[in-house]
């Protein structure tokens, strides 16, 4: 009987040590799941597998870019009233340097959408809902925009009088 009772034991104590190994494996993998999503929510879907410093979105308010797969909010002109100057990136008076921040955008009249604005090349946009202006955005430097599809896009690729593209346009 002796002999069964330390085999038994001996069995138990195997299997209590097979199970602490299970557990702290299945412990881990958990933990490692739990930084992998926590990681994952951490990054915003426009910056991940872009570079840092890459500018998402420029506009009079100010300015976001990508760092480390994630979303900043790096300039905000709001607060003092100032515009965001696309070329230096830094937040001027309204109507000075090169801007058009501050200008009246012609929106009476016009169905809700994108407008590129002519004035200034298709350097920017402005967005009309209602007849009235949300606000308007800048493309990215050597991009204009294209109100067929309502984004920036390289000059070459954009129709008159925004761009130079002469051919069929692609469906």
């Amino acid at each position: 009987m002796g002999y069964l009772s330390w085999s038994l034991k001996s069995l138990y104590l195997y299997t209590q040590n097979k199970r602490s190994q299970t557990m702290t494996k299945v412990v881990y993998i958990i933990i490692a799941l739990a930084f992998c999503v926590i990681y994952t929510l951490s990054q915003d879907p426009v910056c991940v597998g872009r570079p840092d410093n890459w500018t998402v979105e420029i506009g009079c308010w100010g300015f976001k870019f990508c760092n480390s797969s994630k979303l900043v909010d790096i300039v905000n002109c709001t607060i003092n009233g100032t515009v965001l100057d696309r070329d230096s990136k830094q937040c001027l008076a309204p109507r000075t340097g090169h801007t058009e921040c501050g200008k009246d955008q012609p929106c009476l009249g016009k169905i809700d959408g994108y407008y590129a604005d002519l004035s200034d090349n298709c350097i920017s946009y402005y967005v009309c809902a209602g007849e009235v202006s949300l606000g308007r955005l800048y493309c990215a430097a050597h991009l204009v925009f294209s109100e067929k599809s309502a984004s920036c896009d390289w000059i070459s690729n954009v129709v008159p009088p925004c761009g130079t593209f002469q051919g069929t346009p692609s469906p």
